[in-house]
């Protein structure tokens, strides 16, 4: 019988532990918790993946929106980005962009559906046909009630949860013992090391050993294993992305709760503002090199007009350094969470590529057994991408025409990650390419909203593309059927409050 030891609670280790015991039923799963550490719990929402774990590990998802407070997540409207009031949505792809993207007459075929292009070439605003935009501006979710509460969101794309960080922990740990996953109440002191250097004991304050096999090190931002006991190295993105603190605060919910996650540009970071059923999660993500503790709660007063409710103490900050570990798996450990890293808390990276990783790792069936260095060299490699792609898009976002303030004037073209200016450097004269814009995580269109909405797409190179007869024929006598076809759909589905309140009800 093989022990798989997950070191550490909150979200990421229940999240390793339920995977781990579904792909190896037969196995020993045991995780390490101590209540008076606890966890972070300042991030409460996520993207359409953690849908795929809670399908993957059979739980339903009407289970979280009972015990942990949770809603719907369309996507996210970023508000004043453009040193505005205006706003712009970043929704998760959709089936509707499948479907139009077929015809193959330009670099642009699988990156952006003819609609888009008609759009551009309308000068039309992409609302018009952002399906994120209008059902979330409808305060609507892609669910239709059939039979009962048969909830069915097969006509439409993905989403994603919102959630109370602190009762999904605890509601995944309670299905997770259900299930015979073993959980040791304590802290951990030490590892103790075979020859080879693999973990065969964790070592607890009491004196306890806790025999291990394979050791998921989801310790936080405390790091206690991979970091501070095997040494792996620090890749820091920090001169890309200086955001280092987060002060988090709460504030009372709408009558009306918003299916979405807004992101409001401030002078020295931004604010996420995250709807439950019973309150909005928020926090100012900033870097304190501008900004005091101090100053940065009386930013979050003025943009509120009162003072919200701090959940830590003397309206404390967490500190955070955007950056990851260089070998996330060394021997029989792997980090997986915040202890392997963290770029920064816009676009809910951090349970995304948790699961992409947990795939990677477990889906392969082999990796108790592994004992080949290029094996885990792979998957270092792969890991690597996968941060560095999670920071390009993020330094993207910050590349808007919001100039105001000497934060906001440090993300330029210059400092700008090498793939962002190749990209940048080809919108001058074409139009974008999907394979320049696909990647790991990230679909095209992502690239595409978030460029129009930040003004970096080069719409007069779009719409002089598109004077070209056959290509305008082409796309245009799409574009009609295509809103008509969203503007069905959208009559269909459940408003937020609705399906919340009909899921509570059973």
């Amino acid at each position: 019988m093989k022990n798989i030891v997950v070191a550490g609670g909150g979200t990421a280790g229940w999240i390793t532990a339920l995977y781990a015991k579904t792909v190896f039923p037969n196995h020993n799963v045991t995780l390490i918790e101590s209540e008076e550490v606890g966890i972070l719990g300042a991030g409460e929402g996520s993207t359409p993946q953690l849908i795929d774990f809670l399908n993957f590990v059979n739980i339903p998802i009407s289970d979280i929106i009972k015990h942990c407070d949770a809603t719907i997540k369309n996507g996210i409207k970023f508000t004043g980005w453009k040193n505005d009031n205006s706003f712009y949505y970043h929704g998760f792809k959709s089936r509707q962009d499948v479907a139009f993207e077929g015809i193959d007459v330009s670099p642009w075929a699988l990156s952006l559906h003819s609609s888009v292009l008609s759009a551009v070439t309308r000068d039309e605003d992409f609302k018009e046909i952002n399906f994120s935009h209008k059902i979330s501006e409808l305060n609507k979710v892609p669910f239709i009630v059939q039979s009962g509460l048969s909830l069915d969101n097969s006509n439409v794309g993905q989403y994603s949860l919102h959630f109370n960080a602190t009762k999904l922990a605890k509601r995944l740990s309670e299905i997770g013992i259900s299930r015979q996953i073993k959980r040791i109440e304590g802290k951990i002191l030490d590892v103790e090391q075979d020859s080879d250097g693999n973990i065969i004991n964790i070592v607890m304050e009491n004196g306890t050993l806790v025999s291990s096999d394979f050791v998921f090190d989801c310790t936080g931002f405390h790091r206690l294993i991979i970091g501070k006991k095997l040494g792996s190295k620090w890749h820091s993105h920090s001169d890309y992305l200086p955001v280092n603190s987060a002060l988090p605060f709460f504030i009372p919910m709408d009558e009306e709760i918003p299916p979405y996650t807004e992101s409001i540009a401030m002078n020295y970071g931004w604010v996420w503002k995250i709807p439950l059923q019973n309150r909005y999660g928020c926090g100012y993500v900033y870097d304190s090199n501008f900004l005091s503790e101090e100053d940065a709660a009386k930013e979050v007063e003025s943009l509120l007009g009162f003072e919200p409710e701090y959940p830590r103490k003397n309206k404390g900050s967490f500190k955070f350094n955007a950056g990851y570990y260089e070998e996330p798996w060394i021997n029989n450990c792997i980090a997986i969470g915040l202890s392997g890293g963290f770029i920064e808390p816009l676009e809910a990276t951090s349970i995304y590529t948790s699961i992409l990783f947990l795939i990677r790792i477990l889906n392969e069936g082999q990796f108790l057994e592994i004992k080949d260095q290029r094996y885990r060299d792979d998957f270092n490699k792969y890991f690597k991408k996968v941060n560095d792609e999670v920071v390009d898009f993020i330094y993207f976002h910050y590349m808007s025409d919001k100039k105001d303030t000497d934060f906001w004037k440090y993300f330029t073209y210059d400092r700008a990650p090498e793939n962002i200016k190749k990209v940048l450097d080809s919108w001058e004269y074409r139009i974008p390419k999907s394979s320049e814009l696909s990647s790991n995580i990230w679909y095209p269109m992502s690239w595409i909203l978030v460029a129009d909405g930040t003004a970096k797409l080069n719409r007069k190179m779009i719409k002089e593309y598109c004077q070209n007869s056959f290509i305008q024929k082409v796309y245009s006598s799409q574009y009609k059927d295509f809103k008509n076809y969203q503007n069905m759909q959208l009559e269909k589905y459940l408003h937020h409050n609705d399906l919340l309140g009909a899921i509570n009800e059973v």
